[in-house]
């Protein structure tokens, strides 16, 4: 692998792969919403996977791909999963379509976020959707692109407009933005749900 690949397997492979990366609370209520935007059953694609997922399994095909293998064998909600580091390579590494795509809380550390999210659109059947869950205090410093850091740097006053934009540049037309959840106790979460159009 090349340095920048090492490097960054390095540093997500330093997390326990039996910890969770959120607290129960805040995952339990992340599933809630997310569930209710998937299919009950159909293929997803669960991206910059590791050892938790937003969502359920249900009757659904979920296919994975991250970047550290001992964190998404311990998942259970992934049956099929592919090491793929989406930085070095934003094309998505399976051939079939998929009815929804879920990037829970790694948009931040893309490199080429544009191309893999136009990928991912590429990848979905017509009216599917692309969910990204995103915080802003959620999120590792260390890892992040400069972009999540200062966004108004690029003249966007907000994550919430990044994230938009990057939708909108991928292809996306239709997108609503969710704010969960609503407990004050909590940090904030994001959804933005993009839907790609049913005729193409």
């Amino acid at each position: 692998p090349s340095l920048a690949l090492r490097e960054e397997l390095a540093h997500w492979s330093q997390y326990d792969p039996q910890a969770p990366y959120i607290g129960p609370k805040e995952r339990d209520a992340l599933t809630q919403q997310v569930d209710r935007l998937l299919p009950e059953g159909g293929t997803i694609l669960d991206l910059m996977s590791g050892g938790e997922s937003v969502f359920s399994r249900h009757q659904r095909l979920v296919r994975g791909v991250g970047i550290v293998e001992k964190a998404m064998r311990v998942n259970p909600v992934l049956p099929d999963f592919t090491v793929h580091d989406l930085s070095q390579d934003p094309h998505i590494p399976y051939d079939g379509m998929f009815d929804a795509a879920v990037l829970s809380l790694g948009i931040a550390y893309l490199s080429t976020p544009t191309e893999v999210l136009r990928s991912v659109y590429e990848h979905l059947k017509p009216g599917g959707r692309c969910i990204v869950v995103f915080s802003d205090q959620h999120w590792d410093p260390r890892a992040a692109v400069h972009a999540w850091h200062s966004p108004e740097a690029y003249g966007w006053s907000s994550r919430t407009e990044v994230v938009e934009f990057l939708l909108h540049q991928a292809g996306f037309s239709a997108i609503d933005h969710l704010a969960e959840p609503h407990d004050p106790a909590m940090y904030p979460f994001h959804i933005m749900v993009a839907t790609k159009p049913s005729n193409r």
